[in-house]
């Protein structure tokens, strides 16, 4: 591994040599979501190289930073050799989306050499699926109460989302985004929005999975997602109408119960920072929440 390493933008066309070391890997961060990679993608820059039968992620948020290697290559060299490249380049090396087994990693194979700091705003939610769909037990009664207020409140339809959905669903969020649009100029909110079309843009080519909410043929809410691995779906992006009592209940539950047997667990990302999102995401009671955290070589 003596030459440099070259990266190359991630494209959709990089989906299946991607997602060969993705869907096969044991991590359940949504950093790791193909899907992610393109409908952010304007946002982090991301690239790739395969050394050694290793995924590496590669990319750009006010400085480069790589993600841990994905694969069954000799990871602790590859590290080594970016760490030489950067250092020979002078610029620090840094690390994100590193998670508490992969913090343990290179601890040990580098002691003392890393400065750890994680950021709780980042941290995934993940929830076991029959929770979701099942709701039961004392601590989702609340839930179980907005399900039934939607119930007897609407007449309902949900289905799963196909290309001919699309249209619609991006006039429901553009009516989203105007009722939550603030003042200011609003750049999350730009960004998210630019997520959101190319999300719907490339549906088929991503491979994601959708299902939307309708009371009286109209949308009133819609998710859609990808999977992380073998076991575990990543929920990119989740809209509903906030006037809409239970909707965002009915159509997490909903969505969850008819597109995804197939799948554990649920990564439904992080929260931001956002208070009321926090709130909401905690109040699914998580199985797990994942802690990220970022590396500096010191």
């Amino acid at each position: 591994m003596s030459s440099q390493i070259l990266f190359k933008p991630v494209t959709l066309s990089d989906k299946n040599n991607i997602e060969s070391f993705i869907l096969q890997s044991p991590y359940q961060i949504c950093n790791f979501s193909f899907a992610n990679l393109i409908i952010w993608g304007p946002l982090f820059l991301p690239q790739y190289a395969v050394i050694d039968n290793c995924l590496v992620l590669k990319s750009h948020l006010q400085q480069t930073f790589y993600n841990f290697p994905i694969g069954n290559g000799d990871k602790k060299a590859i590290i080594n050799h970016l760490i030489a490249e950067q250092k020979h380049e002078g610029k620090p090396f840094v690390m994100r989306n590193i998670t508490e087994s992969m913090k343990s990693e290179l601890e040990t194979w580098f002691p003392d050499s890393f400065r750890f700091s994680a950021n709780r705003d980042f941290a995934d939610y993940l929830y076991l699926r029959e929770d979701l769909v099942t709701l039961s037990g004392k601590k989702y009664q609340p839930k179980r109460n907005h399900i039934h207020q939607f119930e007897h409140l609407y007449q309902y339809e949900y289905k799963r989302i196909e290309p001919e959905d699309i249209e619609e669903c991006l006039a429901m969020h553009t009516l989203w985004v105007e009722n939550n649009m603030g003042k200011d100029n609003n750049v999350s909110l730009q960004e998210e929005t630019m997520a959101v079309h190319t999300a719907f843009e490339h549906f088929e080519n991503l491979g994601m999975q959708g299902g939307l909410l309708k009371i009286d043929n109209e949308i009133v809410a819609f998710t859609l997602g990808c999977p992380i691995n073998q076991d575990t779906f990543d929920v990119n992006i989740e809209k509903a109408k906030k006037d809409v009592h239970g909707a965002y209940t009915m159509i997490n539950k909903l969505f969850v119960e008819h597109e995804l047997s197939n799948y554990k667990y649920i990564n439904r990302e992080d929260d931001l920072g956002e208070s009321g999102l926090r709130q909401a995401k905690l109040s699914y009671h998580p199985y797990a929440i994942l802690e990220k955290y970022t590396a500096e070589k010191i």
